[in-house]
């Protein structure tokens, strides 16, 4: 009986506890929460993965950032020394520069991802601690890498600079005839169109690239160096100057010089005037007086004094007729502040002699006669004369010389209406002189007659020491024309010129265009020898605005015409704009490039850029010597004939400067 009672209780029991496991199979409350149990350690880890991974992605783009900028400046500084251990010493001194361990970067050359020359690849490596993760037993710490590579140089197919590019793959690419024979046997000769090489023509060089139609090659006239039979390759070529920082900042300020504003002057005091003729003595005396100042000695030599410390003076017109000589307060000091509201005339071979000082002339300056007049160093404010130079009406200039006129220096010279040489004429001595000039209604800011010899004085005194508003028109056959030395000459019009130029170095920055001989004219004398181009340390900027429509110049931003036989035109040959001889319109323009047609015995040395325009160069113009001579043509398309030309890459040794843009050849590529 009792062993029934226990069994039933026994019984009951299991019954119970099956009737629970059942209820609780049945309760989803229950399922959820061992669910979330199992499922807690599995949330739990791909949330720490997750923030792990974020953490990581930030690191990332922190070493791609330093990556790329290592490898850039690398890329630099292996391009100007060919030294790995100069690249390595870079790209760690950046690491360190941006917090990261010297240890974490590596530096070396490699072929580029681009398929065609070298480049840079620059690995950063960093270790980062792995801190949620760790709960899920994963490795502790994470390595996050990141790579950039900075090609060295933009070449043809095979890996050479191209030293001919035609750019333009709609126009004829690269064109030759009437026996030309081109040499460029350290470089290629691109076109992303095509290339005649008819009979009687040739191409030497390390490789010819075409991208359209294969090469007009009938009578095999593509040679390599050693004299086989050329390389000819199908790819396109890409622009070597695209995207530099330094053409794109000198193209920039082309802005700049089109918008300068218009001179004025300032307004002047009325004071007496002043006329040294015979029978003037007693009226002159009294004037003077006036004005603060006193005359010794009778016609035909005066001499005028005006006291130390007095520090202005003011006069009306002042005249000096014919045979009279006067020394006008020749001990002043620079300070000395001398105004006419009136001109300053001098004519009838007399002479005249200013001292030192601030002029402010409201009505100009004009010499004629046979006079000889002097200035000292100083500041010189002048407007326009009252009528256009008197020897051909040739617009109301700010001076008028057709008689020997001389400017001492270093001086500063503010001209509203320019100036009209027929004579010699010096503007400023030394190295420190300024210039701003306007231009009258013609707009012409200069003009050279025939014959005329000028030198403007060197303006190394600052970014903005030379400004002209308005064309440079030296249309004078025979004459001598010495531009100054400066850093930038601004030119808000174009430069024309028929007789001998010497350019002095520098930017010259024109908005217009810049043609040597397009109205005919040739060599002269100047600056102790027989000159028609002198130019050396010279980059020319241009907007390509305004040119002329007839002639071997038509349609051209840039010519050197025929008759212009003894030229050197130099780009720099260090420093940001090494090499840059030439940069044509980068605004769609078309107007090209034309290189000495039928003249010989030019020496053109740097790389003519013109993306847009065509090239053509003729009569044998082009000169790659020994040192530092160097030839490159990029163009919309080029066209060669007439003689032998040698071409040679100017640009893969370019480095730094140029605005932070560095080699004009390095691009980061991957």
């Amino acid at each position: 009986m009792d062993t029934l009672k226990l069994a039933r209780r026994a019984t009951k029991s299991a019954m119970r506890m099956l009737g629970t496991a059942r209820r609780f199979g049945r309760d989803e409350a229950g399922n959820f929460v061992i669910i979330g149990a199992l499922l807690l350690p599995v949330l739990l880890g791909s949330g720490a993965l997750a923030i792990e991974y974020g953490y990581g992605l930030v690191t990332r783009s922190q070493n791609q950032r330093v990556a790329d900028i290592a490898a850039f400046a690398g890329a630099i500084q292996y391009s100007a020394t060919s030294s790995e251990a100069e690249l390595d010493a870079t790209v760690r001194r950046i690491a360190l520069q941006n917090g990261l361990p010297a240890d974490a970067v590596t530096a070396e050359i490699v072929a580029s991802p681009r398929g065609t020359g070298d480049a840079v690849r620059v690995n950063i490596a960093t270790r980062q601690g792995i801190i949620l993760g760790r709960a899920l037993g994963a490795n502790p710490m994470l390595t996050v890498a990141a790579d950039s590579f900075a090609a060295i140089g933009t070449t043809g197919s095979a890996g050479t600079p191209g030293c001919i590019v035609a750019l333009d793959p709609a126009q004829t690419g690269v064109t030759l005839s009437g026996g030309t024979s081109v040499s460029a046997v350290n470089c290629s000769v691109s076109s992303n169109s095509t290339l005649r090489v008819p009979c009687g023509t040739s191409i030497t060089a390390v490789e010819v690239n075409y991208d359209t139609t294969a090469p007009t090659n009938p009578c095999g006239g593509i040679r390599s160096p050693d004299g086989s039979a050329g390389t000819i390759n199908k790819a396109p070529t890409p622009d070597p100057l695209a995207g530099d920082a330094t053409v794109a900042a000198l193209s920039g300020r082309l802005a700049a010089v089109a918008s300068m504003p218009a001179i004025t002057i300032p307004a002047v005091p009325n004071g007496p005037e002043l006329r040294f003729s015979w029978g003037q003595d007693a009226n002159l005396t009294t004037r003077l007086a006036s004005a603060g100042c006193s005359l010794a000695g009778s016609a035909p030599s005066y001499t005028v004094t005006c006291p130390a410390g007095q520090a202005e003076h003011n006069f009306g017109p002042l005249i000096v007729d014919a045979n009279i000589t006067v020394q006008f307060n020749t001990g002043s000091a620079a300070t000395k502040r001398y105004t006419f509201n009136g001109g300053i005339t001098v004519s009838g071979s007399a002479q005249i002699t200013f001292g030192d000082g601030h002029y402010t002339i409201a009505r100009g300056i004009n010499t004629s006669g046979g006079t000889r007049t002097r200035f000292g160093k100083g500041t010189y404010v002048v407007g326009p004369n009252d009528t256009g130079c008197n020897w051909g009406n040739q617009g109301r200039h700010s001076i008028c010389a057709s008689s020997e006129l001389t400017f001492d220096g270093p001086s500063n010279f503010i001209l509203s209406a320019g100036f009209h040489s027929a004579t010699q004429l010096q503007l400023g001595a030394g190295t420190t002189n300024t210039f701003q000039l306007g231009a009258p209604d013609n707009g012409n800011a200069i003009v050279l007659g025939g014959g005329s010899r000028t030198t403007m004085g060197d303006a190394l005194a600052g970014e903005n020491a030379f400004t002209i508003r308005g064309h440079v028109n030296g249309g004078g056959g025979g004459s001598c024309f010495i531009v100054s030395a400066s850093a930038n000459h601004d030119i808000a019009g174009s430069f024309l010129a028929s007789g001998a130029v010497i350019l002095g170095a520098g930017v010259y920055t024109v908005d217009g265009s810049f043609l040597l001989g397009a109205s005919g004219g040739g060599s002269a004398s100047c600056g102790g020898s027989t000159v028609s181009v002198h130019a050396e340390d010279v980059t020319v900027v241009l907007s390509g605005l305004s040119g002329t429509t007839s002639g071997s110049c038509a349609s051209t931003s840039f010519c050197i015409a025929a008759g212009y036989s003894n030229v050197l035109f130099k780009a720099p040959t260090s420093g940001p704009l090494m090499g840059l001889a030439v940069i044509g319109p980068q605004n769609g323009r078309t107007q090209g490039a034309s290189l000495v047609q039928g003249a010989s015995g030019a020496r053109i040395s740097g790389a003519f850029y013109f993306p847009t325009s065509p090239i053509a160069m003729g009569g044998g113009a082009g000169l790659s010597g020994a040192g530092d001579e160097c030839l490159q043509l990029i163009g919309s398309r080029i066209d060669l004939s007439g003689g032998a030309s040698a071409a040679s890459d100017c640009l893969t040794a370019r480095g730094g400067g140029g605005g932070g843009g560095g080699d004009s050849r390095i691009v980061l590529v991957q």
